[in-house]
């Protein structure tokens, strides 16, 4: 839906788990803030450069809507300044950090169908749990 609706304005999408998101709020309230009034299992941070912002926003604000009309997003919020973007990108900017913090960290980047790609997630906190 995202690629069909922001296809030529998205520069980035980042997707980060619930578990991650919490680490990174618990072991950083000084530097990062929870967004959004409740906790969900995932999190996707979408980034914009195209030449018009009020563009950009329009059509994040209307993916948004369409995207939680559908029941695909239950909730969202959209930067609406510089400061408020480099908020939500330092949450997962934070992420290995945290991580690091907590201990040892394997990290692998992979292209995958999105139906199966947090099957390598749970694949690999099941592997590595008792290693």
């Amino acid at each position: 839906m995202a690629q069909r609706r922001l296809c030529e304005i998205v520069s980035a999408l980042e997707f980060v788990d619930e578990e991650c998101m919490r680490l990174v709020l618990r072991q950083m309230p000084d530097h990062c803030r929870d967004p959004l009034e409740s906790a969900y299992p995932f999190y996707l941070l979408v980034e914009t450069s195209g030449s018009n912002r009020e563009h950009d926003t329009a059509k994040l604000e209307g993916f948004l809507e369409a995207a939680m009309g559908q029941g695909c997003v239950v909730d969202g919020v959209v930067a609406q300044d510089e400061k408020q973007a480099k908020d939500l990108w330092k949450l997962r900017e934070k992420v290995p950090v945290a991580l690091s913090e907590q201990g040892v960290v394997y990290k692998y980047d992979v292209s995958m169908p999105q139906a199966v790609m947090y099957d390598l997630v749970n694949d690999m906190r099941e592997r590595l749990a008792s290693a």
